[in-house]
C-alpha cells in the first residue's frame, strides 16, 4: 500500500533490498509483536498506555505545528465529545479483540 508517496510496507521489503544491494552482510530480521491491554499483562498495559499517550501528543502537535488546521473531531465531522467516546471505545475494545502492533527490525553489517 502506497499513500502520499510513502510505502508503509517498506519494512517488509527492507531485508530483500539489503540482500540485493550486496553491500551488507550478516543480515538479521526480527519480527516483534506488541500486545495491547491488560489481558496481555504488564507489558500490554504499558504498550497500551504508550499508544494513547503518543496518540494524544501527536494530535495536539499536529495542530500546534500547523500540519493540520483543525482538530480531528472537526475533520471527521463529529463533536469533540463523540471523538473522546470513540477513543474510549478503542481503549475498551483492545483487550476484547486482542489488539496488537507488529513491527519489523532489519539490520546488518556493512561489508569491508
Amino acid at each position: 500500500m502506497v499513500g502520499k508517496g510513502q510505502d508503509i510496507q517498506v519494512n517488509e521489503k527492507l531485508q530483500t533490498f539489503l540482500e540485493i544491494n550486496g553491500q551488507v552482510e550478516d543480515i538479521v530480521r526480527k519480527d516483534l509483536v506488541f500486545p495491547y491491554g491488560k489481558s496481555s499483562g504488564r507489558i500490554g498495559e504499558l504498550v497500551s498506555w504508550n499508544f494513547f499517550y503518543c496518540w494524544n501528543h501527536c494530535t495536539r502537535s499536529m495542530l500546534m505545528m500547523k500540519f493540520s488546521t483543525q482538530p480531528l473531531s472537526k475533520i471527521l465531522n463529529i463533536t469533540p465529545e463523540r471523538y473522546d467516546e470513540l477513543i474510549d471505545d478503542v481503549r475498551k475494545e483492545m483487550p476484547e479483540y486482542e489488539t496488537f502492533a507488529r513491527t519489523t527490525r532489519v539490520y546488518g553489517r556493512k561489508k569491508n
